[in-house]
């Protein structure tokens, strides 16, 4: 099955374990430049936010995301989350030009994401563009980088 099917899944039923199997382990979330200092984190502690982060960052979000909230206690988690992702079709799919990423693809998507609170009656919404670098690892296919593209 294709990742990006199984990531929309681990949304749709807040799974944070298959969350986590569609991410290679040197995983990176890239922000536009734009966004950095909205939404930035400042890694490497030299007072400058960075226009990345790792792994273990990407699963901690998702984790107060599928299920505790967010952290600063001021959102509870959704009661329903949904994310749909247009999986353009294979001869839209790119080859990553840079050097040792020879068998990496890149599919570029529209998202649409939809954060349903039940309680409050609210939803929150963002769409906009992400792509999505692929690498296979033993005939499986991760995401190595999601590079997000869209103006919060």
């Amino acid at each position: 099955q294709m990742v990006l099917q199984s990531l929309e899944q681990a949304y749709t039923q807040k799974n944070l374990q298959l969350f986590s199997a569609c991410l290679a382990e040197d995983f990176r979330f890239e922000l536009l430049s734009s966004e950095v200092n909205i939404i930035g984190i400042d890694w490497n502690n030299d007072g400058f936010k960075d226009d990345w982060w790792g792994y273990e960052q990407e699963v901690e979000y998702h984790r107060n995301l599928f299920l505790e909230g967010s952290s600063d206690g001021s959102y509870p988690p959704p009661d329903q989350i949904n994310l749909r992702l247009q999986i353009p079709p294979q001869e839209q799919w790119q080859t990553d030009p840079e050097t040792g990423h020879e068998t990496w693809v890149v599919v570029p998507c529209l998202f649409d994401l939809q954060l349903l609170y039940t309680a409050s009656g609210s939803s929150l919404t963002s769409n906009g563009v992400a792509r999505f670098f692929l690498k296979p690892v033993d005939n499986l296919w991760y995401i190595a980088v999601w590079r997000d593209e869209s103006n919060i």
